[in-house]
């Protein structure tokens, strides 16, 4: 079995209105064994995720690890001369089924008020 990798999430903010790219993003048990968000704007800051299987049930399904939280140093895509650090959230996909799942991230933005948004995840197999 080959290496696998991380997929990585870019996650934008304008005002209310978050954009993921890629969006979705596709997950393969061969591929890829973690997702990590990384925004893409400083003062943004990842809390967590909840999950919910495709039934609704939040208990009905044990797909990810806990998140991890960190910090990274970008370019700043206002200036790209200039680095930014920024807040980065990471899950481990165990992979049990490759059912539809409901995803919700939730964050805090530079003011400190929460706010979430559903990424388009899809199992490929």
């Amino acid at each position: 079995m080959g290496n696998k990798v991380t997929a990585y999430v870019e996650v934008t903010w304008n005002g209310t209105t978050v954009t993921c790219s890629p969006d979705d993003v596709p997950v393969s048990k061969k591929d890829n064994n973690s997702i990590t968000w990384v925004a893409q704007q400083a003062g943004y800051t990842f809390t967590g995720v909840n999950i919910t299987d495709d039934t609704g049930d939040p208990n009905g399904v044990k797909e990810w690890d806990a998140p991890t939280f960190s910090t990274c140093i970008i370019p700043n895509p206002a200036n790209p001369s200039q680095s930014i650090t920024v807040s980065t959230m990471s899950v481990n996909d165990k992979f049990k089924d490759t059912n539809d799942h409901s995803y919700t991230i939730t964050y805090t933005n530079p003011n400190g008020t929460p706010g979430s948004f559903d990424p388009g995840i899809k199992n490929k197999d």
